[in-house]
Order: structure tokens, then sequence, then C-alpha cells
């Protein structure tokens, strides 16, 4: 809660006491640093019908697999891992696959 000066109090040992506490305390108080990995940003990704129906498809089969029901983020964070593990070579040629489906 923040303080508030003291009205027509200023000159008397309360008053005085309560400014410069106020102005110590800020003063003696070590700065807070927060470490962050990075800042997170939000990724909007914008599929065709093929590419949804795909997306529902494979997580109704991780769902089934994992006997309870996978949100989609979390399937691609998932894909994610496994892309990072993926051969580059293998990922590009999926990606012209992918691209070739949607012309």
């Amino acid at each position: 809660m923040a303080k508030r000066q003291l009205g027509g109090a200023g000159g008397s040992k309360l008053g005085q006491l309560a400014i410069s506490s106020a102005e110590t305390s800020a003063a003696d108080r070590p700065a807070i640093k927060r470490e962050t990995v990075g800042r997170r940003r939000n990724h909007t990704v914008r599929l065709s019908g093929t590419e949804e129906s795909r997306l529902q498809r494979l997580v109704a089969r991780v769902s089934e697999e994992a006997g309870r029901p996978i949100k989609d983020s979390d399937l691609l964070r998932g894909l994610l891992v496994l892309g990072e593990k993926a051969d580059a070579r293998a990922l590009v040629d999926a990606v012209r696959h992918a691209r070739s489906d949607m012309d």
C-alpha cells in the first residue's frame, strides 16, 4: 500500500519521520532483477482446410495413444522437439511436399 503524506503534519516529528523513511527505504532496497530466458512471442499460423484436417487427425491419433485429450499446442510442441532431432533434408522435403499439396 502506498504511503501518503500526512496532511498538515509536515513540521511535526511524525511527519518528518514519514518523509525520511519513505526516501531512505527506496534507496536502501536492492533492485530486483528478474532473469528471463527471453520474451515469449505469440505465433499465429494460418492453416488451410487440408492442413487443419491433418492437424485434427493427428491430435486424435496422439490423444488415443496417450489415453487422454491432447491440445493442439501440446502436439505442436512435441513436433518441434521431433523436428530438432530430424534430418534437415527430410524436413525440407516435407515442407516442399506440404507446399505442393496447397497448390
